[in-house]
């Protein structure tokens, strides 16, 4: 093996070079030069440089500067709209319904008049129908009975069968089921009180999913605008 002795070290990349070398033989920097008043090397040269010796104690040469990668383009955010826009328009829908919806207390009192469907009412609650023409109902208007209204439930009961009843079927219902329920609400037998009284069937769809029951509600013929309830009025 040939003796280091005589060999130099260049103080850019610190390669060992041949005594007869004048200029490094791994970076091309004159020997003795300051490499700080050297001109920089070039980007492939700078890598050669840097992969060339680096003896033990001495420093490492300089590595390449890193660069952090880059992130992904972000979604745009009107894609998020188109996806979920939908959901304010939801959330409004609800919103609107909610506060336009009958509202009831912890008892079960109607509190807040509003919007109610009939399927919903209870016995006590007070209403007024939205289209007294119409041939089907499917809302109406739930007011508390201090305010004006037409109609009060009294009685809500299930026809028996599995066909949709006829006009004979529910005349027994009501005459077994919706007249005592009336006589017991009133506190007066219906044929001495001047009420008298409506009734909600199911339609045939609502009966074939499952829909069997009869509503009952008293009114007042010869005022339409009452502002109590009549339970237990004996009139």
């Amino acid at each position: 093996m040939e003796p280091m002795e005589g060999r130099w070290v260049c103080r850019r990349c610190f390669a060992s070079n041949e005594p007869s070398a004048t200029t490094c033989e791994n970076c091309g920097l004159e020997r003795g030069a300051d490499p700080k008043q050297a001109a920089p090397l070039s980007g492939t040269d700078a890598v050669s440089a840097g992969a060339g010796y680096a003896g033990a104690g001495q420093p490492q040469p300089p590595q390449q500067q890193w660069t952090p990668p880059q992130p992904e383009p972000r979604t745009s955010w009107w894609r998020y709209l188109l996806r979920f826009g939908w959901i304010g328009v939801v959330v409004v829908v609800l919103a609107v319904g909610w506060y336009f919806s009958a509202r009831r207390d912890d008892s079960g009192q109607i509190t807040d008049g509003g919007s109610l469907q009939v399927t919903d009412l209870r016995i006590g609650d007070c209403f007024t129908l939205r289209d007294p023409e119409a041939a089907e109902v499917d809302e109406v208007d739930a007011k508390p009975c201090t305010e004006t209204h037409e109609y009060e439930l009294f009685h809500v009961g299930d026809v028996a069968g599995s066909e949709y009843p006829s006009d004979a079927t529910f005349a027994t219902f009501l005459t077994e089921q919706c007249i005592p329920a009336f006589n017991s609400y009133v506190g007066l037998e219906y044929d001495f009180s001047v009420l008298d009284f409506i009734y909600f069937t199911p339609t045939g769809e609502g009966w074939d999913d499952g829909d069997h029951s009869v509503q009952c509600a008293a009114f007042d013929p010869n005022n339409a605008q009452l502002t109590a309830s009549v339970r237990n009025a004996a009139r």
